[in-house]
């Protein structure tokens, strides 16, 4: 009988303590609830970063761009070459240099009037290229590289096409420089050759920004 009483009195002391235990809330002991983890995946979200929404004529405008300037690129490049072969450099006496020269596009042409045309063709990439870059710094950052290395190609072509038709027109009119007229011809000869390198390592940076841009 003793052995009974001490049964029902222990289930009168723990039943309560069960049944509250029932009724207190997950949060009390330490249980995630739905509300809890909505919550935190909410926190989640608003921590990160948003992707900025592009506007698609944006980026059409931006490609199309990108396109022409390494169109006209292209085609000034070809010319600065012709140039080149034609006129002195430090690795050349040229061909117009030579009463027995053959010359790209002959004489009158291509040695007096072919730097005109290599000039304008130059002027028009450089005012694609510029507002390339203006609706460049629009877009998102670039995903496909590592931003350090994209940032560094895109410091040297913008380096190189600030530096390019410096080095052309001096090249052209070194007396702007009051370079003396029995040193002109070596001073252009240099620079010449100065502008031809500014043009592949600028058209190399761009070409790989290009890359990483379209791919």
């Amino acid at each position: 009988m003793r052995a009974l009483c001490s049964i029902g009195l222990a289930l009168v002391l723990v039943a309560p303590c069960a049944a509250r235990a029932q009724d207190t809330p997950e949060a009390e002991r330490g249980v995630a609830t739905p509300r809890d983890v909505a919550i935190e995946q909410a926190t989640l979200e608003a921590s990160m970063p948003v992707e900025p929404a592009v506007d698609p004529t944006l980026r059409d405008v931006h490609l199309a761009l990108q396109i022409g300037t390494a169109a006209s690129f292209a085609l000034t490049a070809a010319l600065g070459v012709i140039t080149a072969y034609n006129q002195e450099t430090v690795f050349s006496d040229g061909q117009c240099n030579d009463a027995q020269g053959d010359p790209v596009f002959g004489f009158e042409y291509g040695c007096e009037h072919l730097s005109t045309l290599h000039g304008i063709a130059g002027v028009t990439t450089t005012t694609l290229y510029t507002a390339a870059i203006v609706t460049g710094a629009m877009m998102p950052e670039q995903d496909d590289a590592p931003q350090w290395l994209y940032d560094a190609l895109t410091a040297v072509h913008v380096a190189g096409m600030l530096l390019l038709p410096l080095a052309g027109l001096i090249s052209a009119y070194p007396g702007v420089l009051g370079i003396d007229e029995g040193s002109q011809q070596d001073f252009s000869r240099v620079m010449r050759t100065v502008h031809a390198g500014f043009a592949v390592t600028t058209a190399v940076a761009y070409g790989a920004t290009l890359v990483f841009d379209w791919t």
